[in-house]
This record gives structure tokens, sequence and C-alpha cells, in this order.
């Protein structure tokens, strides 16, 4: 009778740490969403006086005012179309300067009867308004005048 206990007690004793033996895991997981947000911004460049102007003159003392546009160069140098008082189209080439509000020009009739004519003319650039208006004259002679031009998208 005691090796009946002695093997009652051996396989209760494997039966309990069998049982008490098992274990479970518990794992904490922890989950993010990535959230991706888009913006989209509207950016403009940089207001520039590079680009292409077109607007008008006038001679002092003439009511009738002319079509006159500058092509502004990144280097300084511009090109000048206008239509003259006797109806044809004047070109130019020459150089500009900005330095703040404060534009000046020089330039020299490419064509027909104003070949070689040096016009010079000083003015007020306004960036936010796309705008360049101001004075004008012919060396060497007494013809001056008036200009306004607006920068053209």
């Amino acid at each position: 009778m005691r090796i009946f206990v002695a093997l009652i007690s051996i396989c209760a004793s494997i039966c309990f740490f069998t049982s008490s033996c098992s274990k479970t895991e518990t794992k904490t997981v922890t989950e993010t969403d990535t959230v991706v947000k888009t913006v989209t911004d509207t950016l403009r460049p940089p207001v520039t006086i590079v680009g292409f102007w077109v607007g008008t003159y006038q001679v002092t003392g003439s009511p009738t005012t002319y079509y006159y546009s500058f092509d502004l160069r990144p280097d300084g140098t511009l090109l000048h179309k206008g239509t003259g008082a006797d109806g044809n189209t004047y070109f130019g080439q020459g150089t500009y300067t900005v330095n703040g509000a404060n534009f000046s020009y020089s330039d020299t009739t490419l064509n027909l009867s104003q070949t070689g004519a040096v016009e010079i003319g000083t003015g007020t650039y306004t960036a936010t308004a796309g705008t360049i208006t101001g004075n004008w004259q012919n060396l060497g002679s007494t013809v001056t005048g008036t200009l306004s031009v607006t920068k053209s998208e």
C-alpha cells in the first residue's frame, strides 16, 4: 500500500506541476497611424522688373499719346519699340538701372530717320502696381516728354 500511495502522490504531483507550468504571455502592441497632410500653396515668384512693359509716351506740349514698350532683360539691357508722330515704328536698344523705386534708362534708335538718336529717361518703378512712370528726353535736342508703362503678364 505504501507503493500505491507513493504512486498516487507522484501522479498527483506530475498533474499539479504540469498544469501549473503552463504560461500565458500577454503582449501589448501599440499601433499608431501616420497622418499625411498635403498643403498646396500657390507661391508667386518675387516681383521683378524684368519682363515686357507696355504703355504710352507723350511729347511735351502735345495732347497725343503714342504706343511705347520696353523689354527689360535680366542683364540690364533693354529693347524698346515705339510709334512715332510720323506713324512709323521705331526700335531701340540700350541699358537700364533700377535702384529701389528709381528707374533710369538710355537707348539708341536703330532704324529709319531716327537711327542713332539717343533717348534718356528717368522714372518711378512701383513694383506692387507693376508700373513705371517718368520723363524722357532726346539728347542733343529740346524734345522731351512723359511715359507710362505697365508690366504685361
